[in-house]
């Protein structure tokens, strides 16, 4: 049976904003968009692959596109309907000299799809219980520091360093897999730096700890 094409509303879209809280707003939503980050599926892929009915994922997948949180990459008859597909909207990584290069509208979207597909992913995780106290590899950092505009140059190098590191992980482990046969394992990391809503006020953790030995 084919998938009927989620149907588009007339009303205004939401702000990128108002979209992303939407996105991640629901579970269902969230396990969608945790789905089409893998890839491009159909309506009935997704409904079988989550367990859900066609008609929630329609409602869900209508208001994705409303948000432009997910976009349609093409559609195909099938019997006397019409198959949609449809995928996440995103690109898992953006240097600093291309995040530079953007308009103030590109950088605004692609902050809010950023933010969007990595926390759908850590709370998908979390709601299918994939992240447990007993896991070892499991890693939980947060915080925020105070510096100086050298340290925030700083911490942006840090962070894109890291990031290459991840990939030469992730290259020697493909390496090794090709000859162990061994089955990969997907770990979710996200790197996100930015300013904080309130700049140097209250202390960091690691500040704390620094006034009190101090």
């Amino acid at each position: 049976m084919a998938t009927t094409a989620a149907k588009r509303r007339p009303s205004k879209r939401r702000e990128i904003g108002d979209a992303v809280s939407y996105a991640i707003g629901h579970v269902t939503r969230i396990q969608i968009l945790a789905l089409l980050n893998e890839g491009v599926r159909t309506q009935m892929e997704i409904a079988r692959e989550l367990g859900l009915t066609q008609s929630i994922v329609q409602h869900h997948i209508a208001e994705l596109l409303r948000s432009n949180s997910i976009e349609e990459v093409n559609s195909r008859p099938v019997r006397n309907l019409v198959e949609h597909r449809y995928r996440a909207l995103k690109k898992g990584e953006y240097s600093v000299e291309e995040y530079r290069q953007m308009d103030e509208e590109t950088r605004k979207a692609t902050i809010g799809l950023t933010l969007q597909n990595s926390i759908a992913e850590h709370l998908a995780a979390f709601a299918a219980e994939k992240m447990r106290g007993d896991d070892p590899n499991v890693v939980l950092f947060w915080d925020w520091f105070n510096v100086d505009e050298e340290g925030c140059a700083e911490v942006t190098a840090e962070l894109e360093a890291s990031w290459r590191r991840l990939q030469e992980i992730e290259a020697r482990s493909m390496d090794r897999r090709t000859r162990s046969k061994e089955e990969a394992q997907s770990v979710v990391v996200s790197s996100i730096g930015h300013p904080r809503v309130r700049p140097a006020r209250g202390t960091s953790s690691i500040g704390s700890l620094i006034e009190e030995q101090g």
